[in-house]
């Protein structure tokens, strides 16, 4: 059940806990809940206390923060319930690093940061920036800026001077970040775009950045990256970005385990120091698959690229040392491994070109810009329109034998059982993925993970296949028996580590819910290991517990919502006062426990009998309590 607290000074702790290490200890914690002891937001931030508590609603206050404070709505639900017309974060040099967090906020107009001389830290979570976050600082100052669960809509543009993070946001719009000595991260987050600009990209240049475990799609860049130092960017999908899935430039580089679907390019690296580019996979962009340069040591290992426009994959090498080794690339316009100019080896002090599969690529299998290479054995290249390679004699130790993928319409490059290219001993495994195809005997293998549970916005559920990786044809199903029958059910699809995150918000809350995963295999759909079976939600409005009654300290109440709706929790004397307000503002459908201390404002209540009133849209419920010393 979902946590909700009630209680003033429960909310002072929490946030204080957050401040950075540098700040001077309050000498005593203070709090203002509005509009209860301020008219306005504005009148409570003038006043200067650690915590401005907001309760649901809208105000058409555009606010100005000059001092460290806690701004959160007092009815946190996990989403932002307080609604206000703009924010401005002007820091005053008081001498210490001041933090400002916002928590549960909805800002309807910009949130603007204005900060030339202050180094302080600065903290969003669970808010909602309709019109984006900019900052106008003259001078790079904030030293550290959080971005936890909002979302985000427009453009924003972040400038920091230190750590940066964005961590499980949404965000519809662009995200341009950096300048100073930017330590960049990004991990967790769904960027959606409207076909142009860049889902995160650069304000000046970053000092390092780890972009991990991200979504990215409808831009002309998912990510445009440059770095003074280090660029580690992993398990992210990039969709339907028409210039580049994957920019990254400056510094050593290294680029594993992303998916870069209908992009222009895939993957662009042109890195200043080392480069890693594994494990990668990029389907059917409208230029190259991979477009990598270099100076300095590169690897590019274990990439799938098939159904590119032109190269697959081209490495324009100049003094380096580059190996090219284990990578599959299939079915492009040109080249399965190309070049442009004098890639790829021109000038290269060691180059390896070995165990890669070209197959069935419209030109050549491989492409030379110059003959020069080190090492060339062990690669397959076959059924390519113009010939196994172009600008070189092919090596002896190459091979021309069809490499029998397991399912090739459908990308699943593994090697099949009975693929040539498993008895060639001297070689190794060649290609990226090596052999295990998968059929309807160990489908039910692939599934590692596979959880739902209801939460009070719907049903989540978490899945994850064995081998970390996304099978398109994998689909999530609801049925309403263990037995179906099945539908797809339209969800908010995420990702999180390497598991598939989906919030079913159409689930009935009344109903039991089972879910599958099933996969179509030739004409067939095929169940994925067992299904799942989610218990019936709430179906009325109703209090089911007070926890101790009779009883003294605080009290647990937990309670019920058919629907999402605004609703009352007040506790009355024998003679009919107020005597407590507990909660009152808008929740979700579901479960919900709210924790009351005993206390009205700063006042603990007597002993004594009094009535809890649970108020509901169209209905009340009222309950007895005790309280004892």
């Amino acid at each position: 059940m979902k946590a909700i607290r009630g209680q003033i000074c429960v909310w002072t702790v929490a946030f204080c806990t957050l401040a950075l290490s540098t700040m001077p200890p309050p000498a005593s914690a203070s709090s203002l809940l509005v509009p209860d002891q301020a008219a306005t937001i504005q009148d409570a931030l003038n006043a200067v206390p650690d915590t401005v508590l907001v309760r649901s609603g809208t105000y058409p206050d555009t606010v100005t923060i000059t001092q460290q404070v806690v701004l959160a709505s007092w009815a946190d639900s996990g989403q932002a319930v307080a609604s206000i017309a703009g924010i401005s974060i002007e820091p005053l040099d008081l001498g210490f690093n001041p933090t400002f967090i916002c928590q549960g906020i909805r800002c309807t107009g910009p949130l603007y940061v204005r900060n030339d001389y202050v180094l302080c830290a600065i903290t969003l979570k669970r808010c909602q920036l309709d019109a984006g976050l900019h900052d106008l600082s003259r001078y790079v100052s904030t030293a550290r800026l959080e971005l936890l669960q909002c979302l985000i809509t427009g453009a924003s543009s972040i400038v920091v001077d230190g750590y940066c993070l964005l961590d499980s946001c949404v965000i519809n719009g662009t995200v341009s970040a950096g300048a100073g000595d930017c330590r960049l991260s990004v991990q967790y987050c769904t960027f959606t775009g409207a076909g142009f600009g860049a889902a995160l990209g650069y304000e000046g240049s970053w000092w390092s950045c780890q972009i991990h475990d991200n979504i990215f799609r409808g831009y002309r860049y998912g990510v445009l990256a440059r770095v003074s130092d280090t660029a580690t960017i992993s398990n992210n999908v990039a969709d339907d970005c028409s210039f580049t899935g994957f920019s990254v430039s400056g510094g050593a580089i290294f680029v594993s385990h992303n998916v870069a679907r209908r992009c222009g390019e895939g993957i662009y690296a042109d890195p200043s120091d080392s480069m890693a580019i594994t494990a990668n996979r990029v389907e059917a962009a409208s230029q190259y698959g991979l477009y990598l340069i270099t100076n300095e040591a590169a690897v590019v290992d274990s990439n799938v690229v098939w159904l590119s426009s032109w190269d697959g994959i081209v490495v324009g090498a100049t003094h380096a040392q580059v190996r090219i080794t284990n990578n599959t690339s299939c079915f492009n316009g040109r080249s399965g491994i190309g070049a442009t100019g004098d890639a790829p080896t021109q000038g290269a002090i060691y180059f390896e070109l070995e165990r890669n599969i070209a197959l069935g690529n419209g030109e050549y299998g491989v492409r030379w810009g110059s003959p020069d290479a080190t090492s060339v054995a062990c690669n397959d290249l076959f059924g390519n329109s113009q010939g196994p390679e172009s600008g070189r004699t092919p090596s002896s130790q190459d091979l021309a034998l069809d490499p029998v993928f397991c399912d090739t319409p459908n990308g699943d490059f593994h090697l099949a059982a009975g693929s040539p290219l498993l008895t060639q001993s001297v070689c190794g495994v060649i290609g990226a993925l090596g052999t295990g195809c998968r059929d309807t005997v160990t489908t039910a293998t692939l599934v590692s993970r596979f959880t739902a549970e209801r939460k009070p916005d719907g049903i989540r559920v978490v899945w994850e296949l064995a081998d970390g990786g996304a099978i398109p044809s994998v689909r999530l199903e609801r049925g309403v028996s263990e037995g179906g029958p099945w539908i797809v059910p339209a969800t908010i699809r995420s990702l999180v580590g390497h598991a598939i995150v989906e919030l079913d918000t159409t689930a009935p809350t009344d109903q039991v819910c089972w879910y599958r995963l099933a996969m179509r295999e030739g004409q067939s759909v095929v169940a994925l290991g067992a299904s799942v079976m989610v218990p019936a939600g709430a179906s009325t409005f109703a209090l089911t517990r007070i926890s101790p009654n009779p009883g003294g300290g605080p009290v647990d109440l937990e309670f019920t919502l058919a629907r999402s709706a605004v609703v009352e929790l007040d506790v009355f004397d024998v003679q009919g006062r107020v005597a407590a307000v507990i909660f009152h503002g808008a929740l979700t459908a579901g479960q919900h426990r709210v924790r009351w201390t005993a206390t009205s404002g700063n006042r603990v209540l007597p002993s004594g009998l009094y009535l809890l009133r649970y108020k509901f849209p169209n209905g009340q419920q009222t309950r007895r309590m005790v309280r004892s010393r």
